[in-house]
Order: structure tokens, then C-alpha cells, then sequence
């Protein structure tokens, strides 16, 4: 999970090192395990910057010892533009800026877990939640194959 925006006043090297940590992997029987993604979300309220130094580390430590450990797979951090499209019959396109939302989706992350419960046990100990942050924990499945 990596909480690193800059318009947060949070450091992006820092999302960078996480998300692409290069951190040899414990054997990890993944032919039993499950996939699931961590959706994090973060308010928008202030930290300060002792607060943001400090989560930085918490949320660094947390991250490369679940690499370290085979569980997390891959962290991505979201940019601050975004575009959100609806609407029929013609789509309507609406420019969104992080900075302006009270409620920010910022990462994704995978992870190998045994079941629901140990998935939902990592995410309770995840750093940020104790900085505003909440993951919504859900299983992956490969898609249904077509219908002839």
C-alpha cells in the first residue's frame, strides 16, 4: 500500500520504491494461495510533516516485508489527473483532480493470501490505517471464459 502523493505533501520517490522494491522473495506455494487487491483510499485531511515522515517509513517497512515474504505482489500508485466517464448515449467526460476530492483512491495492491481472513488480517496491518487511510480487501478471479 503506498500513500505518496505530493499534493498530500507525501515524498513520490518514496511510492516509487515501494511499488517497484526489487526484494528477493521467500518460496511461497502459490498454487494454493488466492489473489486479492488492496483498494486504498485516503481523506484528505493534513498531516503533518513529522506525520507524513513517519508513515512513509511505517508504510516503506510494511510493504517490503510482505515483498520480502512472497505475499505482496505488485503496488501501484494512482496520478493526480483523473477522468471519469458515464453517461449514454453520448459518453460525458469529466476531468477530476485528486487534490479536489474529499475521499482520494490512490493505490492498488496485490497480494497472495490464504483465504478472506488473512487477507483482511494484512490489511489491518497496513501503517496508513492509522493515518486516515482504508483498504477495501477484494478476492481476484480469472474471468469466465466466453460462451460459444
Amino acid at each position: 500500500m503506498l500513500i505518496a502523493l505530493s499534493l498530500l505533501g507525501n515524498c513520490p520517490s518514496f511510492a516509487r520504491t515501494i511499488a517497484h522494491a526489487a526484494v528477493p522473495t521467500e518460496s511461497k506455494n502459490t498454487d494454493t494461495m488466492k489473489k486479492y487487491i488492496f483498494l486504498t483510499r485516503i481523506n484528505t485531511r493534513k498531516l503533518s510533516d513529522d506525520q507524513n515522515k513517519k508513515r512513509a517509513i511505517e508504510v516503506r517497512d510494511w510493504a517490503l516485508d510482505l515483498r520480502k515474504k512472497g505475499i505482496l505482489t505488485e503496488g501501484l500508485i494512482f496520478g493526480e489527473d483523473a477522468y471519469a466517464v458515464s453517461g449514454t448515449p453520448a459518453p460525458v467526460v469529466k476531468h477530476m483532480y485528486a487534490s479536489k476530492q474529499d475521499d482520494l483512491f490512490i493505490a492498488l495492491t496485490f497480494i497472495n493470501a490464504a483465504d478472506d481472513q488473512e487477507a483482511v488480517a494484512i490489511a489491518k496491518s497496513f501503517p496508513g490505517i492509522n493515518y486516515g487511510a482504508y483498504v477495501e480487501v477484494r478476492q481476484l478471479h480469472p474471468p469466465n471464459p466466453p460462451k460459444n
